[in-house]
């Protein structure tokens, strides 16, 4: 019962907070980008997960439009993979890490210009590489992420061990400053199992994105955690 004796006021409150004006909440929300901590960000593509060049022109398209929501002094960088055959390494380096502001015009040429690859791919050492990357210098004034676009498919049989880069991917996450990696599931029939472990692993977040259109909007969740 709704009392004194139960330590309740029947007839209280007497006084309500007032919601902010719609002013108010547009400003707060505009702020947001000056407050918020700065992000050093490696985009890896999967370049196996597109459907053709027409697939490779929307998914560069998204990929901008996602980028856009980040700041002028947010760092950012791109990889694809697979590489070509024969090559040392299974990625290919599209634009190294550096600041937006300057060089976005350069990341979206090189977003537009990626093809499908049938190459084999090493997913698992790609990942660990793209974390490694990172970590080697790491900034702590950053939030230092990979951000992985991919089927979530290795097929080459000389790619390292999953579990192994699992462990160390959470290895590398705990840290101070750590190194988190996000997933966004893409291409037909996507391994969305394999993709939620490797984030769940580098302690950052899944998106489903195997539906073409829903691809900005799985961006813009990633961007938001910057």
């Amino acid at each position: 019962m709704i009392n004194e004796g139960n330590g309740m006021l029947p007839t209280r409150p007497c006084a309500y907070l007032e919601l902010p004006t719609a002013k108010v909440i547009a400003d707060v929300q505009a702020s947001w980008n000056g407050l918020r901590k700065r992000a050093r960000v490696l985009v890896v593509i999967d370049r196996s997960a597109l459907a053709g060049d027409a697939d490779a022109k929307k998914l560069a398209q998204s990929v901008d439009a996602g980028l856009t929501l980040m700041a002028g002094d947010d760092m950012a960088g791109a990889w694809a993979l697979p590489a070509a055959a024969g090559s040392t390494q299974p990625y290919v380096e599209l634009v190294p890490l550096q600041l937006l502001e300057a060089h976005r015009s350069e990341l979206r040429a090189a977003l537009g210009a990626t093809h499908r690859s049938v190459d084999r791919v090493a997913l698992y050492q790609t990942v660990a590489a793209a974390v490694s990357k990172l970590k080697t210098s790491v900034d702590p004034s950053r939030i230092n992420a990979v951000l992985l676009l991919s089927a979530g498919r290795s097929s080459d049989p000389a790619d390292v061990d999953r579990f192994t880069t699992l462990a160390d991917l959470s290895a590398v996450a705990r840290q101070v400053p750590g190194v988190h990696v996000f997933t966004v599931a893409y291409g037909t029939n996507p391994d969305r199992q394999v993709l939620r472990l490797i984030a769940l692993a580098g302690k950052g977040a899944y998106y489903d994105a195997s539906d073409p259109p829903s691809l900005v909007r799985a961006l813009a969740a990633v961007t938001s955690n910057f």
